[in-house]
């Protein structure tokens, strides 16, 4: 390989490093991880509903609500607005809501990403106590349990 051509090889991976890196330098896919050891519960009222696409891009795609609580506003990324419309979880603004998650930063701000989120009376487990997504596990089949 010619002189220019490595030095245009060792530029292209510097350039892709912060994409191999995720949050907080810890590796990822392209999206921040759910880390239990940052879980906490925050309760508060939405202020703002955001639906965020599934493109691929740096942050958890669907829905995604603007929780103000007695400390802080803070986004909370809940999950796929598919799943929270079966399970019948859709969060309104002006409702107050309970969420349990992990607290990470993302681009130089505090979000909230959902295990548990409960309103109403109801709670909904969006993810296990390792994160990982309740939406992913297959539907039944009619007539048998989850």
């Amino acid at each position: 390989m010619h002189r220019n051509g490595k030095l245009i090889f060792a530029a292209a991976l510097l350039a892709l490093l912060p994409l191999a890196l995720g949050v907080e330098g810890t590796p990822q896919r392209g999206k921040p991880a759910y880390d239990p050891g940052t879980e906490t519960t925050i309760e508060g009222v939405v202020t703002e509903k955001i639906s965020v696409p599934w493109d691929g891009s740096e942050c958890w795609g669907g829905e995604h609500l603007i929780v103000k609580t007695d400390a802080e506003t803070i986004e909370v990324h809940v999950g796929p607005t598919w799943f929270l419309a079966r399970e019948g979880f859709l969060a309104e603004i002006g409702e107050r809501i309970s969420v349990t998650g992990s607290r990470i930063r993302v681009h130089g701000r505090d979000v909230l990403i959902t295990r548990l989120m409960r309103k109403g009376g109801r709670e909904l487990k969006v993810r296990n106590e390792r994160g990982q997504p309740a939406w992913k596990r297959k539907p039944a089949r009619s007539g048998q349990p989850a």
